[in-house]
């Protein structure tokens, strides 16, 4: 008490407050207003990158994080999340790649004896382990994605059928999307691989595990000199195929021909307001080397998102999209077809897939609506 009341107090020092001034404060929707702080010096602008504007706490939703400049970006942990979402994704996608090629190549080699039960029972077993492969692509997109597809018309889809299914192409992932709901759904889809891949292990895988078939190429060149070479690689991809004939079998194609992008449809001059114009090549090679094939089926994609490329789907940004789908009965007369030199029949062909073209456009113009997006590009 007595030091409470007696001791003497030291004297306050001299500068010891920090000064005390105007400032111009930025907040992150670029509204500003003036206060007094001791930040900074007397007029300085102080530009937030975090404001109850902006941060969860206040909005209810998704933290908007803003860079000192102002504009709009991720954080870094945000960007550190997305590359370690992209680099685990292709991880496991290439983890189940190598588990498919090692569990089916050495089955696969027993379709090579000639014994049709045998050949069929190693199609069989392989088709399941296809498959599985499949079904573990989608989980991972479960998985790492948390995807949000939406589907219509995938009670269409059968697997007791010889069909031709097709998709417009807007991205590498495009495989991947439709896979998604097809699966168990169809039989696993065959391509028809060109022959010059003959050295990539997931195309020998698919040649001696699916019996998918190589076709070769032949430049213009080539068939001025050789005439011939035409109807010779057609019986390879016949007696390639004469295994299908087992099976009901499901061969995949982009009839499109190619991705789409601004560039490619304006020279393609098409008359489709979301489409490249259909090529019959693809299709009518295929009706001519397999006429059991009778159904077709078409798959319409639209992405919320327009970042399309390969390392985008693997980061998660393309996990919104739509997918419809519809099946066909393809005319008798298109089937076991020549189509090389046969004008009327490439113009019924293409007649034919034009139709369908028509509601495919129009599907992908009430989906554009839904999502909010101008174009497909």
């Amino acid at each position: 008490v007595f030091i409470k009341l007696f001791a003497i107090k030291p004297p306050m020092k001299k500068n010891l407050h920090p000064n005390y001034h105007k400032i111009t404060v930025v907040m992150t929707d670029g509204s500003q207003f003036e206060t007094r702080s001791t930040w900074g010096s007397e007029g300085e602008t102080l530009k937030l990158e975090i404001d109850p504007k902006s941060h969860s706490a206040w909005t209810g939703g998704k933290q908007k994080i803003l860079d000192k400049e102002g504009s709009d970006d991720m954080s870094s942990l945000e960007n550190f999340i997305r590359f370690f979402r992209g680099i685990i994704t292709f991880l496991l996608v290439l983890l189940n790649a190598l588990f498919v090629i090692c569990t089916t190549i050495p089955i696969g080699l027993l379709r090579f004896l000639p014994i049709p039960p045998l050949q069929r029972g190693v199609l069989k077993i392989n088709e399941e382990f296809g498959a599985l492969y499949l079904y573990f692509n989608s989980r991972i997109q479960d998985l790492m994605h948390n995807v949000d597809y939406e589907v219509e018309g995938d009670e269409k889809l059968k697997k007791d059928i010889w069909q031709f299914t097709t998709i417009n192409h807007l991205s590498w992932a495009d495989i991947f999307v439709f896979l998604y709901f097809t699966n168990y759904k169809q039989s696993v889809p065959r391509i028809f691989m060109k022959s010059q891949l003959w050295w990539l292990p997931l195309t020998w895988a698919a040649y001696i595990a699916l019996a998918m078939p190589f076709v070769v190429r032949r430049t213009k060149a080539e068939i001025m000199a050789n005439p011939r070479l035409i109807e010779t690689d057609k019986n390879a991809t016949r007696r390639s195929c004469k295994m299908y004939e087992l099976m009901p079998t499901n061969v995949a194609g982009f009839i499109e021909g190619t991705r789409i992008d601004k560039e490619k449809y304006d020279a393609s001059k098409s008359r489709f307001k979301n489409l490249m114009p259909p090529k019959i090549g693809g299709m009518g090679y295929t009706l001519e080397v397999m006429p059991y094939i009778d159904h077709l089926t078409d798959v319409t994609l639209v992405y919320k998102s327009n970042e399309r490329e390969f390392w985008n789907f693997l980061c998660g940004d393309m996990r919104e999209a739509s997918v419809t789908i519809n099946t066909y009965k393809i005319p008798e007369e298109l089937r076991g077809v020549d189509y090389t030199d046969n004008q009327k029949m490439r113009d019924k062909l293409k007649a034919f897939l034009e139709e369908i073209w028509e509601e495919k456009d129009q599907i992908i113009e009430r989906e554009k609506e839904k999502y909010g997006i101008e174009t497909v590009f």
